[in-house]
């Protein structure tokens, strides 16, 4: 179930944004990254509060989606990166989603 919120922000090749988000413990999580067609993929790294990598895609093939379970309620820092352009002359940029969701776990509260 998507949290409600829209992440969203414009970058061209080799930028980077973050973006600080609260996990609780215990909770099902996906992250979502979704990029124009004309991006590579992005590169995204999930850092603790020291910033300590957690989760970092490229061991991953740059995969889009992570299912996870957060060990400890906190503040964590999401990392997207796009790789470097090939062509200096030819940079491109786009608009980079992302998306959180929750486990539905069917019941109500």
């Amino acid at each position: 179930m998507h949290d409600g919120n829209y992440n969203a922000t414009y970058l061209e090749e080799g930028e980077s944004a973050e973006l600080y988000k609260t996990f609780y413990e215990g909770q099902s999580y996906r992250l979502v990254v979704s990029v124009v067609d004309q991006l590579p993929n992005a590169r995204v790294r999930l850092l603790d509060s020291k910033r300590n990598v957690v989760f970092d895609n490229a061991n991953y093939e740059l995969a889009p989606v992570w299912d996870f379970v957060a060990e400890s309620t906190g503040t964590m820092i999401v990392q997207i990166r796009l790789p470097d352009p090939a062509d200096d002359a030819n940079i491109v940029g786009g608009c980079i989603a992302i998306l959180f969701g929750v486990e539905n776990t069917g019941r109500r509260r």
